[in-house]
């Protein structure tokens, strides 16, 4: 869960503060997303074009598709209260598959593939190769604990220069 909020700092650092101030953390909303690849909170036809892209990315992709579902939540998130927000991820309102994985891919091109690595991950296969050289980022892994410390997702050396 920290990359995945180290990622909504990256992609909309205002929303990602509205959430913080809040204590509206991804732990609170995001869990069974991850834990079902979506299937907890889609209904089933919305969830096969969902995992129809899913299964041809790596696995930070999931993290993606929820940026998406957020960025099309945002303006009712930023005006929610604590509890508005919970009542909203507990029924989700109709959401545009369409754009979901249309946003998720551009997330998923745009941000570093650092910036989404997990400790867990293999970051060697996550690598995508329209990188140049293909790269493979140089940094020690850090324990979650470690993550959570921090309020921005971490990008090697090697993405920043050639960034």
């Amino acid at each position: 869960m920290a990359v995945f909020n180290h990622l909504l700092a990256y992609v909309d650092s205002q929303l990602y503060a509205r959430l913080s101030d809040l204590d509206f953390y991804p732990e609170l909303f995001a869990i069974p997303w991850f834990l079902t690849c979506f299937a907890h909170v889609l209904p089933l036809h919305k969830l096969f074009h969902v995992w129809d892209v899913l299964l041809l990315k790596d696995s930070s992709f999931p993290l993606f598709i929820g940026l998406a579902i957020l960025r099309q939540l945002r303006h009712r998130l930023i005006e929610a209260s604590f509890n508005d927000a919970i009542l909203l991820f507990s029924d989700l309102p109709d959401l545009s598959m369409e754009r979901v994985i249309s946003d998720s891919l551009m997330y998923y091109e745009r941000v570093p593939p650092s910036c989404a690595f997990r400790l867990n991950g293999d970051l060697e296969s996550s690598m995508r190769v329209d990188e140049p050289g293909n790269l493979i980022p140089t940094f020690c892994k850090l324990k979650h604990h470690e993550l959570k410390a921090w309020d921005c997702p971490r990008m090697s050396k090697e993405e920043f220069v050639w960034r």
